[in-house]
Order: structure tokens, then sequence, then C-alpha cells
């Protein structure tokens, strides 16, 4: 299914470029340098794209078991060569848009602020969405599950603040019987207790019931988690669950909610973060929410 979607996402700018080469090629005086600049420029594109296909299909152990900011190192190669991809079509396309408008002077330094400046407004739309408040008040809520989205565990099998205070969200809706069950997801790195299985352990601490709490931990991103959910524990397309996280990572997590026409609400939890990480959180979130909306990665 991301497949198609991220063939779907290249489709309408490639047909772009395919109708302005057309025209262009049909003009009786035409640069050569524009073929060749444009030709590269394609290639480029689709070296990009056929490389990134190639590596999201095989499995390599040395990159998937090399960690980058919780990030396997395979998918981050992976977004960083459809990131290039896009680059590519965007130059191209203001490029030849360039050529176009100047009546045949060929300019590079032109298409490229023009390049700049459509990702820098991409970028800065995606940042303003991350601050929307989409949290729902957990007053008049109710559902069977509250899922709790992993995040890091730190030494001892501890969960981090973070995590902490997602585990506590869902303690405190459980307790106000605005849930009935608490679903707990994400795997672990090597050597670590999984983080389904350290929130588990915390909420047992803490006096809820083991029959209650509900585990998986083979899950190792927010999309993973959010189709773990959507295929094994919602039960029809009305049954609804509220999502626990954070609010920097709430309108990323509802995203890919509606994308797999999960019905969900999202509740963020109480802990408090300083300025300089929350801004630190958004601009990963930023770019994060970016590869899911162009590439469901």
């Amino acid at each position: 299914m991301d497949s198609i979607g991220n063939l779907i996402n290249l489709f309408f700018p490639i047909a772009t470029i395919i109708v302005i080469w057309i025209k262009f090629f049909s003009a009786k005086s035409f640069d050569k340098k524009v073929i060749v600049i444009s030709y590269l420029l394609a290639s480029l594109a689709f070296v990009c794209i056929a490389l990134a296909l190639v590596f999201s299909k095989i499995r390599i152990e040395s990159l998937t078991k090399t960690v980058i900011y919780n990030q396997n190192l395979s998918k981050i190669l992976v977004a960083t060569l459809l990131i290039l991809t896009q680059i590519s079509i965007i130059y191209l396309f203001t490029f030849l848009f360039n050529y176009l408008l100047s009546k045949g002077v060929i300019t590079y330094l032109l298409p490229l602020t023009g390049t700049i400046f459509s990702i820098s407004i991409i970028v800065f739309f995606t940042f303003t969405f991350t601050l929307l408040n989409q949290s729902s008040n957990d007053t008049g809520l109710k559902s069977d599950y509250g899922v709790v989205l992993g995040a890091a565990v730190w030494s001892k099998n501890k969960p981090s603040p973070i995590f902490e205070g997602r585990i506590d969200k869902a303690k405190e809706l459980y307790l106000k019987n605005v849930i009935k069950k608490i679903f707990l997801t994400g795997g672990n790195a090597p050597g670590e207790l999984s983080e389904a299985e350290t929130a588990r352990r915390y909420l047992l601490k803490k006096n809820i019931p083991s029959g209650r709490i509900y585990t998986e931990s083979r899950t190792s991103s927010s999309i993973e988690q959010i189709r773990f959910i959507k295929k094994n524990v919602v039960n029809s397309v009305d049954e609804s669950v509220i999502l626990i996280t954070d609010s920097f990572h709430l309108n990323r997590i509802l995203e890919i909610a509606r994308f797999y026409n999960l019905k969900s609400f999202g509740v963020v939890s109480d802990y408090k973060i300083n300025i300089k990480s929350s801004l630190n959180y958004r601009i990963k979130e930023t770019f994060s929410l970016l590869l899911f909306w162009l590439f469901g990665l």
C-alpha cells in the first residue's frame, strides 16, 4: 500500500515535467544544454527512487542493526534517497519553468533559489501543522482501548521520562474509567527489554491488573504500531481507540491513523518539556511527518 502511495505521489510531478518536455522538444530552437541537464536530473531522480525501492525490499543486517536517533540505518538510507528524488524533481521543474519564462536563457541560480524557497515553504507549513492542538479532552471520552505509543527505555529497563508520562496518562485514564484496557506497543533495541514489556512492568508496580494490560513487542516505528492496532486490535470500522502520546508527537500519529482508517482520539501526557527540547522534538517531527506525507515512511 505504501509503495502504491509513493508511485502516485511521484506521478503528478513527473507527468508535469513530461508535458513541459514535450512542449520544449516541439520547439524549433531548443538548447541542447537544456536537454542534457534535464536528462541528468531525471536520471538522478530515477536512480534514487530505484535504489530506495531496492533498499526497502532487501534486508542488509549491518544496516538494520545500526541505530541512529532511534531509527535503523536502512530506513535512514531509504528516506535520504527519497528526499534526493524529490529535490531532483523540484529542481528539474523549476529549471525548465525558469527556462520557459526567460525565453531561452539558461540560468542555474534562480532554479536553485526556487527549489530552496519551495522546500522552505513546505517545511514551514509542516512545522506549523505540528503546532496545532488536536488533543481531545478526556471528559466524555470512552473507549475499550487506550494505546500507549512506545518511547525510549533507559538503562536498567527504566522508561524514559517521556515514556513514563505516557504510561502514567494511560493509568489515569484507566482509573477514571475512560478506557477499559491498556494496550502497550514497542519493540526493543539489542540487549534491552522491549518498550511494551517495560511499560507493562511499570503498570504492574502501580497496581494495574495484569488482565487489563495487553502488549505487542514487534513494532519499531509509529507507523508499524498504528498498522498493528488497526489490524489486530480494532474489530470494526466504527470502533475507536484512544492514542496516548505527547503534544509534539500527536499530530503525526493522528495523520497516520487517518491514513489507515483507524478511528481514534488523541490524548497527550502531562509530562512537561522545556522550550529547547520541545523545539528539537518538533523539528524532528516536522521531517518525520513530511516523509510520511510524501512517501508513507
